[in-house]
């Protein structure tokens, strides 16, 4: 993280430890029910989420105790059962309810104290609250993004990257998306990416992956608007990605390029994309390289997309590079589907012939 991420991270760490503290004391009526409820037989969903939120409080003082994570581990588990039925009033009467909601946040920033087990409980919780409450919905689009920088400095430790990487893909599914995308963030992802350690640098490349494949409509219309609004920021980062050693993920990062490209929410994008003469260069080193074929197959589906999209081209100096290197271009087409491995030869043979027809009229 830059500067600015870890300055506002330690700020906000500052003040989240004694979120759950803070609650109460700006709800004092509340704290005598947190405490009266534990002896309470057969606990409603709302008084089960209040004595997780005050065996969490406890937690945060003192979170060594075998006794403490005992408790909060009952209590963490009745809350995911109730919150984990499916068409059940109570489910949503605990995932609306703001004990639940504080505790839940607490707990994501204080993660890395938790045993494996409880960590994997805190994300089914956090996962069904999201999918059934609006209002919990509500309460974590504030909270998203600091909870997402919060969380990118355990991202790279052994025992906390599974968990981190779920958290983040999870949320960056919410239609709060909005709130969290940005340049920091997708740098910050980047930088995980180049981790030594194989599993961290997927779970990353996962996350970045999870960002620009969005399949609801409203969360696609905000990754449209962002990828406009920062093209050229954003091509920047893909290149920086592809030239990963990781032949497996130079190649499934090119291919959502293209799947972005191809998307037609994003045209607009796809028209910076091929007014680019660096993305052009970028694309054909890559076809006229030694690389295996299934990697320039890749690169010849992005280089198809200049020549869809020939006509529309602003930029002169783009024209003019396709139209100089046309002989080369061809061969270089041949070459790529010469070397295609027998499941895709027949359709790109398609491609070929195509590409190649649309080159010979410029």
């Amino acid at each position: 993280m830059n500067g600015s991420q870890l300055n506002a991270t330690n700020s906000f760490k500052m003040s989240s430890n004694s979120l759950g503290a803070s609650f109460i004391q700006s709800n004092p009526s509340d704290s005598k029910r947190l405490t009266n409820f534990f002896g309470r037989k057969n606990k409603n969903p709302v008084e089960n989420s209040a004595c997780l939120l005050a065996c969490t409080i406890n937690f945060l003082k003192t979170p060594d105790s075998k006794n403490t994570i005992q408790k909060l581990d009952k209590y963490m588990q009745r809350c995911k059962q109730i919150v984990t039925q499916e068409n059940d009033k109570s489910s949503v009467q605990i995932a609306d309810c703001q004990y639940l909601q504080i505790a839940l946040h607490n707990l994501l920033l204080h993660a890395h104290l938790l045993p494996f087990e409880m960590k994997k409980s805190v994300y089914a919780i956090l996962t069904s609250s999201l999918k059934i409450s609006q209002s919990c919905c509500q309460y974590f689009a504030t909270y998203a993004k600091s909870i997402t920088f919060y969380l990118f400095q355990y991202f790279e430790k052994n025992e906390m990257y599974f968990f981190t990487g779920n958290v983040l893909r999870i949320l960056l599914k919410q239609e709060f998306l909005d709130q969290m995308l940005d340049l920091q963030l997708l740098d910050s992802i980047i930088k995980v990416s180049k981790n030594a350690v194989f599993e961290i640098a997927s779970e990353a490349l996962e996350t970045f992956h999870v960002i620009f494949k969005q399949k609801k409509p409203k969360q696609k219309e905000i990754l449209s608007k962002f990828l406009l609004d920062n093209h050229s920021e954003v091509f920047k980062l893909f290149v920086e990605l592809a030239e990963t050693e990781n032949y497996l993920a130079k190649r499934d990062i090119l291919l959502t390029l293209n799947q972005i490209l191809s998307d037609p929410v994003n045209k607009q994008f796809n028209l910076k994309f091929i007014n680019d003469k660096e993305n052009l260069k970028r694309v054909m080193t890559i076809l006229s390289s030694e690389e295996q074929g299934g990697f320039k197959e890749v690169a010849l589906i992005l280089f198809d997309h200049f020549l869809q999209g020939f006509s529309t081209i602003e930029n002169e100096k783009v024209k003019h590079i396709i139209e100089r290197n046309k002989m080369l271009l061809i061969q270089c087409i041949k070459q790529c589907v010469n070397e295609a491995n027998q499941e895709s030869q027949g359709e790109q043979e398609d491609r070929k012939d195509y590409m190649i027809h649309i080159l010979e009229e410029i």
